[in-house]
């Protein structure tokens, strides 16, 4: 199944997790019965089968809340989220997204609900919800740069420089937009210098193991 989806073949991709889920099913083997359910629905979604994802996403969620699996239910409500967000069905989209929000909020996994209210940011902005948007994306700005998480600071910003855009705020939409490049030009210094040190790294073990 995952030889066929690097091959972006979906069709064959969704058939072997089918069987994989079926022999699972046998075994009973829930906790990798609950990723097979969970792979199955986000191939669902990809091909723009929303019955068939919200299907499979439920199931993983009544397995991980059999096995109390807290992180697996949370990403399960995040994939529903996206399913009704595809769906513009956004209020039930907001309810889900809040859900996992909430999980993450008990494990207090600061990036996952900065990276929430990025995705609630978004919705409320489909719903025409203004000031509602510019709340989650602050929020999601306050918590991100706290953690140190500059791509989803990046994408905060972005987002609320499109809101400001749309409502004709241009002086705030460009104040924002400034803020996501330069944000997004220090994440690709990061990177370049990352590569860069690593390829250090290498030559000079080569050239050690050559003198050796």
């Amino acid at each position: 199944g995952v030889v066929h989806y690097y091959m972006t073949d979906m069709e064959n991709t969704l058939k072997y997790l089918k069987m994989s889920a079926e022999i699972t099913e046998e075994i009973g083997d829930l906790q990798v019965l609950k990723k097979a359910y969970m792979n199955i629905g986000a191939i669902h979604l990809y091909r723009k089968e929303h019955d068939k994802a919200l299907e499979y996403y439920q199931k993983g969620i009544d397995i991980s809340e059999k096995l109390n699996d807290l992180n697996d239910i949370t990403i399960a409500h995040h994939n529903m989220a996206n399913v009704f967000d595809d769906l513009g069905q956004f209020e039930k989209a907001e309810s889900y997204y809040i859900k996992a929000l909430r999980f993450h909020e008990k494990f207090d996994n600061k990036r996952g609900i900065a990276l929430e209210y990025v995705n609630l940011g978004k919705l409320t902005f489909n719903q025409k919800r203004v000031a509602k948007s510019i709340d989650y994306y602050d929020q999601a700005i306050s918590l991100a740069v706290k953690g140190g998480f500059r791509n989803i600071v990046s994408n905060a910003y972005a987002g609320k420089a499109e809101v400001y855009a749309e409502t004709k705020q241009y002086k705030k939409a460009f104040d924002n937009l400034m803020q996501h490049l330069v944000q997004k030009d220090t994440l690709l210094n990061e990177e370049n210098s990352k590569a860069v040190a690593e390829l250090r790294t290498k030559y000079e073990t080569v050239e050690k193991e050559k003198a050796l």
